[in-house]
């Protein structure tokens, strides 16, 4: 089973047009990893929380461990077009420059999620993402080296984790013999 976010992996399956339904990317995604932010005065346990905002996106907090510890990924998926759609550019825009935006963001439309980030700063010497991400089906099968692989679909960062539960339930088959052409292509076509 091949499961793959974007890149080369993703090559090994040809797309399936008749049951990819966007031609463009559905969210505009911007993440930043940051160090100082304040509890959830709701709920003090680490938690990922989401706040949606209709006409606008939403606002994903967090908490991870990066190689230099403990920190929280301020992760914005905003509507193409839409008010908080302010990574446009095909250049990433300077992490000084990327986290006040999006902590003006918050603080217009999620003001309890920015009354939390007064002490934040960047953490890492990378610590932020941008870029859009168009959704594709993949057809559920293909061929490498003369091995059948399944492929279904490619999906952006946020919907990563189901490629990894996919890749742990395929570890459970024990014998890869038994998935041919005949019973994978209508399995992930039914779905």
């Amino acid at each position: 089973m091949v499961a793959a976010g974007k890149g080369d992996l993703t090559t090994i399956v040809e797309p399936d047009p008749a049951r990819t339904a966007f031609a463009a990317p559905q969210r505009a995604l911007s993440i930043a990893y940051v160090r100082g932010l304040g509890p959830d005065p709701e709920f003090t346990a680490p938690h990922v929380s989401f706040d949606a905002v209709p006409g606008v996106g939403g606002l994903f907090v967090i908490p991870a461990l990066t190689l230099d510890g403990l920190c929280d990924i301020l992760f914005w998926e905003a509507l193409p077009g839409g008010p908080a759609d302010l990574w446009t550019a095909r250049e990433p825009m300077e992490p000084a420059r990327h986290l006040p935006l999006m902590l003006d963001l918050a603080g217009t439309y999620v003001p309890w999620a920015a009354s939390r980030a007064g002490s934040v700063r960047l953490a890492g010497a990378r610590p932020t993402l941008q870029g859009r991400f168009t959704p594709v089906v993949r057809e559920p099968v293909a061929v490498v080296d003369g091995a059948r692989r399944d492929g279904v679909d490619e999906r952006d960062a946020a919907a990563a984790a189901n490629a990894q539960v996919a890749t742990r339930f395929a570890d459970g088959f024990s014998d890869p013999s038994d998935f041919d052409h005949w019973f994978m292509t209508p399995s992930a076509v039914d779905r």
